[in-house]
């Protein structure tokens, strides 16, 4: 008997005994990315199907929040973007530990961590609701299509959008037709990271977005490269739209505020 056929006669037979169809399974195993070796491996004990299922349920989130933040950010593990936040930004690791969904304004130089400490806050917040939409569509890998995965191309990732990428975004939008979808979703998303809200400076299109959030009731985590005095001064945004990046419903948010002592 061929390997091949070795193999397929173990595909069936495991699937006779979770009471499920071979392509359906095969279904599974590739969904999970489970190659051959590791299928054979899991069979050997008693739990591989309900192994096979998590790892199942877990890769599907992985597709659906793989839209979320910068591309670069997107290989991370949250353990690892917490090691490099012990050592370079202490605090903002601590902020990502014990965030509990209101808003937050991140502030520090260049490499403390900021941004990918949001990143980090906001895809878990993306893998939950991604959990929850799993549960209410029945999903199940003989679903899965691969035209649903995300769209990698929009500005707009996942929740997440540099403030300098609104305005581009609005001015390569066509006259007389609203909203660019990447604005529209910046004032709506359940929750949004605004990076480096410093540039352009006091532009009306970031407060624009600021204020329908506040309006809104909705959390959103900013970042800067400023000191809160100034980022929220006469001179740049002032203290009312300090207001609208920390005030959710009532709440107020965090501020981090990390220059290192200088």
């Amino acid at each position: 008997m061929s390997n091949e056929a070795r193999k397929e006669t173990t595909l069936e037979c495991c699937a006779r005994e979770v009471g499920i169809h071979p392509s359906t399974l095969r279904n599974y195993l590739e969904h999970a990315r489970w190659r051959s070796a590791k299928f054979h491996a899991a069979i050997k004990q008693p739990n591989w199907w309900e192994r096979l299922q998590h790892d199942v349920i877990e890769a599907e989130l992985d597709r659906r929040v793989s839209d979320v933040g910068p591309p670069g950010f997107a290989a991370l593990t949250d353990e690892q973007i917490l090691a490099i936040l012990a050592e370079r930004g202490p605090q903002v690791r601590q902020w990502v530990e014990t965030y509990d969904g209101r808003s937050a304004v991140l502030l520090g130089p260049t490499g403390i961590g900021k941004s990918i400490a949001a990143f980090c806050v906001l895809r878990r917040a993306k893998r939950v609701e991604a959990r929850q939409e799993l549960k209410r569509e029945g999903w199940s890998p003989a679903s899965y299509q691969d035209d649903r995965w995300p769209d990698s191309e929009s500005r707009f990732r996942g929740g997440w959008i540099a403030a300098q990428d609104l305005l581009v975004a609005q001015r390569g939008h066509p006259l007389g037709q609203g909203e660019a979808s990447e604005v529209r979703k910046a004032k709506t998303g359940r929750l949004v990271v605004i990076d480096d809200i410093t540039w352009p400076t006091r532009h009306d299109l970031t407060r624009e977005v600021m204020a329908a959030r506040y309006d809104a009731g909705l959390p959103t985590i900013v970042t800067a490269g400023e000191r809160m005095a100034r980022l929220f001064g006469a001179d740049m945004f002032g203290d009312a739209f300090g207001r609208r990046c920390l005030d959710l419903r009532g709440e107020q948010g965090d501020v981090v505020e990390d220059f290192g002592g200088k």
